[in-house]
């Protein structure tokens, strides 16, 4: 399960980077600051640990992949999820329209939050009962 995942370490001009650069909660300059945190500039940024887009995705389990349209991270998630398919991964992706990085783990009162959640769990319950 990944929830508007940040997976590319060196990529900040994806569409989505640059048409919400100076979003309210979450801007391109602070993605690129957390990179520089977490992994600095001049170490190994493309090791499939950092960039899973590098690394094979044959073999690996089914996913659900969620993003928010307004996001600068949703294009990093659209790619991953593609990538996913690509490999014969099973990928359930949704993109909730309009709201922003950060909705899923707020309580603001918003329908397309709530169907979120019960989409997440239902692709948690999915993959539990599979594996049973």
């Amino acid at each position: 399960m990944l929830i508007y995942p940040m997976i590319e370490p060196e990529r900040f001009d994806s569409p989505s980077y640059c048409k919400y650069a100076d979003n309210v909660n979450l801007t391109r300059d602070a993605l690129i600051w957390f990179w520089d945190q977490y992994a600095p500039k001049g170490t190994a940024r493309k090791l499939p640990d950092l960039c899973p887009r590098e690394a094979s995705a044959e073999g690996l389990a089914p996913a659900f992949v969620l993003v928010a349209e307004c996001d600068p991270l949703r294009s990093e998630g659209e790619a991953y999820a593609e990538h996913l398919r690509a490999a014969g991964v099973a990928v359930s992706f949704q993109c909730v329209s309009g709201l922003i990085h950060g909705y899923f783990s707020t309580d603001w009162g918003l329908p397309e939050r709530e169907e979120a959640l019960h989409a997440a769990a239902d692709s948690l319950r999915q993959a539990l009962h599979a594996a049973q």
